[in-house]
């Protein structure tokens, strides 16, 4: 569609012809030279916000605090107005005495717990992929931290296999399907009138 692919063009490319995003493929670098690329993506290309994906790998050897030297290291950079987007592997989920997943929190997370206190916003996604039917394919988010905002609940998406696409679970459950029997929900049944995707 023509409209995606104007969307699809401007998320990649800027009004100049520029590609938007500066991809560092660094997994197997030193701490201590990745700042100095981040550095240079900031002061030569411009990059306001820099995407650690994931920072867990980066630091998970390296003493405590050789990370908290890291996440100093961060703090003074964000002061020149840049911000910065941390991912973080967290320990895999339990489950309760009837094998029901007990959600992720950020103090589940890998690495100093400095990642998780210093942070301005945490992000917490969590998905059971042992679970059954539609459960399997429902993602949570909770936001438990937010300076300067609120905390809670951040969203539900449902991924449906059949369209390859990912819905607001309110969305998908109020207004796609007329017959919302979890196995009608999987197969894909939609009923043409009642669907607004």
């Amino acid at each position: 569609r023509d409209d995606v692919q104007a969307l699809y063009k401007n998320l990649f490319v800027d009004d100049y012809g520029q590609e938007r995003w500066r991809i560092l493929d660094e997994r197997d670098g030193k701490i201590a030279g990745i700042e100095r690329q981040i550095e240079r993506a900031v002061k030569q290309y411009g990059c306001n916000i820099i995407i650690f994906d994931v920072l867990t790998d980066a630091v998970r050897f390296l003493p405590q605090e050789e990370q908290e030297k890291h996440l100093q290291w961060q703090k003074m950079f964000i002061k020149t107005g840049v911000s910065i987007v941390n991912v973080l592997h967290t320990t895999k989920p339990k489950r309760d005495k009837d094998g029901k997943m007990i959600k992720t929190t950020m103090y589940d997370a890998y690495g100093t717990s400095s990642f998780v206190q210093s942070a301005h916003i945490n992000i917490v996604i969590n998905r059971d992929k042992m679970a059954e039917g539609l459960e399997k394919h429902t993602t949570y988010v909770d936001m438990p931290k937010c300076r300067e905002g609120d905390t809670g609940p951040a969203g539900e998406w449902i991924y449906d296999s059949e369209s390859a696409k990912l819905y607001d679970s309110g969305d998908y459950m109020a207004n796609v399907y007329v017959d919302t029997s979890e196995d009608d929900l999987m197969s894909g049944k939609e009923d043409e009138e009642d669907s607004v995707f």
